[in-house]
């Protein structure tokens, strides 16, 4: 088996030149684990020192992994530093704060007044929150039509 801790002058300096990631569902704790990974990969330098997760083009979701890879794809295009999407979800997703915000809303007539496309229900309680809590009204759209030095294609 070949040492790969060796320095070797046929090795690449950087291996890991695009890197793809796939986050699969599973609500908060889907969310939590693509937070946990997005957060050790700056940790991880090449020997060209950058880090893995600038090396990160492309990432792929479904369901709770998505609140994690969405969150990360709107803060890397607003040019946002990695704390500040750290932060937002970890503090949001910590405890029963986001629940308590869902149940807030659900409760709250006027936010079911001025959005009649929805029934009040917990499930569309819950996409409000994400919408307005996590997500702060922005859309997806916005991501393809962004000028943003972001690593992400």
């Amino acid at each position: 088996m070949k040492n790969l801790s060796i320095k070797e002058p046929d090795r690449e300096e950087t291996p890991f030149g695009h890197i793809a990631l796939a986050f699969s569902g599973g609500g908060s704790r889907a969310s939590s684990f693509g937070l946990g990974v997005l957060s050790y990969l700056p940790q991880l330098q090449q020997e060209n020192q950058t880090s893995l997760l600038e090396n990160v083009t492309f990432i792929s979701s479904a369901s709770g992994g998505t609140i994690a890879n969405a969150m990360y794809a709107q803060n890397s295009v607003a040019g946002k530093p990695f704390g500040e999407f750290y932060k937002n979800l970890f503090e949001n997703m910590q405890g029963t704060v986001l629940l308590d915000n869902v149940f807030k809303i659900l409760n709250e007539d006027s936010v079911w007044e001025n959005r009649p496309d929805k029934k009040r229900n917990l499930i569309n309680a819950f996409a409000l929150a994400y919408d307005s809590i996590l997500f702060k009204g922005s859309l997806l759209g916005k991501l393809y039509s962004s000028d943003s030095p972001s690593h992400l294609e």
